[in-house]
């Protein structure tokens, strides 16, 4: 009839991803059914060819028994490709500090993380958030929507089952329990709110606000050396400035008296013995 719409059932399934490769399980047809992915599609935990990726996802849901089908996700992260990181600091500034380091340290530009309480201790699970929307876009243009978000890591955690009996049958079967244990919280296959690093800011946030920070500091410099060298006028003293009183003294200039030549030495002598004769006769 006109104006009807076909309704399609979604099926419960599993979209486990590895660092390699990606593998689907359905509950009620019980496929298991595996993609890899090439290193020239995914490489270091990045999609580096995001058309190839998204075509290989498009071919997937072409496959006999996943054709004009619906799905609901339940997603999960290996180990491989989560960063994890578990502490028992004493003090929440401590676990605070040490959780900030960590993040900081996760190898990506957007990171997906949560916190967990488990057997008395905090763990902290990361995941490159790039890698998440451009998987969970794909899955959603084939008609494959994210119900829920977690990882290995977590679930070997809360139940050593998993440690030893990797069933992705066994994720389906535990599904309810397994919600309260999301990375993300999730509402009708999108994305309801974005799990941040431990402060509530993105890393690509972080250093943007450092860069505006730095950049307004030296506008300010800028601005400063400016006024200084332009507009700043040299203060001018207005108190009269006092020279200190000093006596002036002349100097004595020694006069050099001439020196008699030896004839004068001579004539000299001569008068000197003619007074001393006329002295002797005198006394005579």
């Amino acid at each position: 009839m006109e104006g009807d719409s076909i309704v399609i059932k979604r099926q419960l399934a599993v979209v486990y991803i590895d660092v390699n490769k990606i593998l689907f399980y359905v509950k009620d047809t019980k496929n298991n059914l595996s993609l890899n992915l090439p290193l020239d599609v995914v490489s270091d935990l990045e999609v580096v060819a995001r058309d190839k990726f998204d075509q290989l996802i498009d071919s997937f849901f072409q496959m006999d028994g996943l054709r004009n089908m619906g799905f609901d996700i339940i997603l999960v992260f290996s180990q491989g490709i989560t960063f994890e990181k578990d502490f028992a600091t004493d003090t929440i500034k401590a676990e605070h500090e040490g959780i900030q380091k960590f993040l900081d340290m996760v190898p990506f530009e957007d990171v997906l993380s949560n916190t967990y309480k488990i057997n008395k201790k905090t763990k902290v699970v990361a995941v490159n958030r790039n890698l998440y929307d451009i998987l969970r876009q794909a899955l959603e243009r084939n008609k494959a929507y994210v119900t829920m978000a977690v990882s290995m890591a977590v679930l070997i955690e809360i139940n050593p089952e998993f440690s030893s009996n990797f069933n992705l049958a066994l994720i389906v079967a535990k599904a309810d329990s397994l919600k309260q244990y999301g990375l993300v919280d999730i509402s009708e296959g999108s994305l309801e709110r974005e799990h941040k690093n431990s402060i509530g800011i993105k890393k690509k946030d972080m250093r943007l606000y450092m860069l505006l920070g730095i950049f307004a500091l030296l506008f300010i410099i800028l601005l400063v050396l400016m006024y200084v060298t332009f507009f700043s006028s040299p203060k001018v003293n207005k108190n009269p400035v006092t020279l200190p009183k000093t006596s002036v003294i002349p100097d004595v200039v020694n006069e050099t008296m001439p020196v008699a030549s030896e004839s004068g030495e001579l004539s000299s002598s001569s008068s000197l013995l003619k007074s001393t004769s006329s002295s002797l006769l005198k006394s005579l």
